[in-house]
């Protein structure tokens, strides 16, 4: 099972995420929003951050899950390479992220993501594999 896949969304970019659990679908929400903006192999595992996080439901959660992740990135310059979630629940999440400053010579940007999107977020199950699709707003 591949854990993302991109593809337009009306003018956008959206992820759809898998995960067998919520921590895998977490994980790969982080390692796919990433892999849009740079090639993730080339980030050093040189920092690590932790975030803490709640909310009223899972989808809104994974919203705010990637889009602290990305706020990272926008506001204090860091691209993540890895993640783990020590504790996750429906309504909260305790991880965190590995990774290193961008830096211009290394990190070639993909797409400049904008921000994280509530716009049809739903989690649902199939098959017994979680599923997520995340508009990314470019």
């Amino acid at each position: 099972m591949r854990g993302y896949e991109t593809f337009p969304h009306t003018g956008d970019l959206a992820l759809l995420v898998r995960g067998r659990d919520l921590r895998e679908l977490f994980l790969n929400g982080a390692m796919g929003l990433f892999s849009v903006i740079t090639d993730r192999r080339r980030i050093r595992r040189r920092l690590k951050k932790e975030v803490a996080l709640s909310d009223q439901a899972r989808e809104t959660l994974l919203v705010q899950w990637m889009g602290e992740l990305l706020f990272l990135y926008d506001a204090r310059g860091l691209l993540f390479r890895s993640f783990n979630i020590e504790e996750i629940t429906e309504t909260s999440i305790k991880a965190s992220a590995l990774g290193e400053p961008f830096d211009e010579g290394r990190h070639p940007l993909k797409t400049q993501v904008k921000a994280v999107t509530y716009h049809g977020i739903k989690i649902e199950e199939r098959g017994g594999i979680l599923r997520a699709l995340v508009v990314l707003d470019i």
